[in-house]
């Protein structure tokens, strides 16, 4: 006759233990000392076989039926559910000596492997930092609450977006786990909406053509050529304030007027081709002849006052400040989304032309290999437009379409 939940509060304990079953093999044992345990008796390869199932009654008698259930499923694929409980507990106590700091330090070396930028391993190094709590954690035993408590710490010191950059690396650790089969769940994913909004800020730009036409003839008086040249680049290529500073001589292909940025000092990690307009070459070949003049013995296009070292970024931002254009009007990085605004206004060019121009990311394969083998010479079409524009608006002339023509920089 199957138990009750009554009659296992009944059960009382005897001189010496007996059993009272429940059906399929599934029984209570009872101890002298009043303790019961479950027991399920089966057989496996004709030998007679006992697998314990918890203690009653921490196991209730639902519970109880349900592991002997997943056990006679065990036993109906031919294994021994005997040896299948050994082996997951083996697999268990393995997981738990993988401490987080293991799964972070496989993630960063494999990041490495990859290619990422020193700046980016670093970035990931200082930022894991707050997670020092965890870092002798098993991996497999995390909870979404002592995840949060760490990300509160870094919260109530104000670094709101730290700790929401902090949440993704751990959760990329956590699914790294998963996939290497340290770990089943990322307890991240319960943390949605856990932590303090931040909003996203927009980069400091102009974006009207009478305010751009004004910045332009603002850094065309710039003392320094070089400063000057770089700026004007940024504005002409809407290329990364890193990828212009660094530049170097070997990058350019003047026959086919192409700046080829390779993939170690792309953000995406991939190659960029920029088509140079006639007002970008000529920038580039007067400060060609400005190092030749001066013997800088260096490959560096836009070289910086320490000898061997790229313009620094706060350089460029410093120049515009010094223009006029400081206190959140414009900066360095600002040029990407003047470019994007009037490009994507115009209706004269392809949304993918003008996002591979920014080189951003696209998350086709099939789209992304279209963007580079069939864009280019839209692209090439749409900087000679662009540097034509900006001369007008430098100008401060009327802005007008000029197709198919670049004008140069007098």
């Amino acid at each position: 006759m199957p138990l009750s939940d009554a009659k296992l509060r009944s059960l009382k304990p005897k001189d010496k233990p007996y059993k009272v079953t429940d059906g399929d093999g599934l029984f209570a044992q009872v101890a002298t000392s009043g303790s019961i345990l479950w027991r399920w008796k089966y057989r496996f390869e004709g030998r007679e076989k006992l697998l314990s199932l918890g203690r009653y009654p921490e196991v209730g008698l639902a519970a109880a039926r349900s592991k002997r259930n997943e056990a006679l499923g065990v036993l109906a694929a031919g294994r021994d559910p005997s040896e299948e409980k050994q082996r997951l507990e083996r697999e268990r106590v393995a997981a738990s000596a993988v401490t987080f700091s293991v799964i972070v330090e496989e993630l960063i070396g494999k990041k490495q492997r990859e290619g990422k930028a020193p700046a980016t391993i670093a970035g990931m190094r200082k930022r894991i930092a707050h997670a020092k709590p965890l870092m002798q954690r098993p991996i497999s035993d995390l909870t979404p609450v002592e995840i949060l408590t760490v990300l509160r710490a870094v919260e109530r010191q104000g670094f709101h977006e730290t700790a929401h950059k902090l949440r993704g690396i751990i959760g990329e650790a956590c699914r790294y786990a998963i996939a290497t089969g340290r770990a089943t769940a990322d307890p991240t994913r319960d943390l949605r909406g856990a932590l303090i909004n931040v909003p996203a800020q927009p980069r400091d730009a102009i974006v009207d053509p009478e305010g751009f036409g004004a910045l332009m003839r603002a850094i065309a008086s710039h003392p320094n050529v070089v400063v000057r040249a770089a700026l004007e680049i940024l504005a002409l290529t809407a290329t990364r304030p890193g990828e212009v500073r660094g530049a170097q001589w070997s990058e350019l292909d003047w026959e086919r007027r192409e700046w080829r940025i390779p993939a170690r000092r792309m953000k995406m990690r991939r190659d960029h081709v920029i088509p140079m307009s006639e007002a970008a070459l000529a920038i580039f070949k007067r400060l060609l002849e400005f190092a030749d003049d001066a013997d800088l013995g260096t490959t560096l296009v836009f070289p910086g006052a320490r000898n061997g070292r790229p313009l620094s970024e706060n350089t460029l931002n410093a120049a515009l400040a010094a223009l006029g254009y400081g206190g959140g009007q414009h900066t360095a990085h600002g040029f990407r989304s003047s470019f994007s605004t009037m490009a994507n206004e115009s209706g004269k060019w392809s949304v993918d032309a003008i996002e591979k121009a920014l080189a951003h990311e696209d998350g086709s394969t099939i789209r992304g290999r279209y963007a580079r083998h069939e864009l280019l010479e839209e692209r090439r079409a749409m900087l000679d437009w662009w540097a034509g524009r900006v001369e007008i608006m430098r100008r401060g002339a009327e802005v007008i379409a000029l197709p198919g023509k670049a004008i140069s920089f007098p």
